[in-house]
């Protein structure tokens, strides 16, 4: 590893991150829910989420929908998601 300074680096910079996530912090998973946002989530599977289609994307295993100003509905109640 003397000859590769670039390569340790990068190495001590995954594992740096990986540990970050597993002890909780947000950088590689996106932004988690608010407390109360998750609870209703997992109380009412059947939610609805509303928003401004910015981007689709099509690829041979899944369909992803990129959204802008997103809000859950959710028994006629309205959550927004800032995240």
């Amino acid at each position: 590893m003397g000859r590769r300074p670039m390569c340790f680096v990068c190495l001590l910079l995954m594992v740096l991150l990986f540990c970050m996530d597993l002890a909780g912090f947000p950088f590689l998973r996106g932004n988690p829910l608010d407390e109360s946002s998750q609870r209703k989530l997992e109380r009412h599977p059947r939610l609805t989420a509303v928003g401004e289609a910015v981007r689709c994307v099509d690829t041979e295993a899944s369909h992803s929908v990129y959204l802008r100003q997103v809000r859950l509905i959710c028994l006629s109640e309205t959550i927004p998601i800032k995240n």
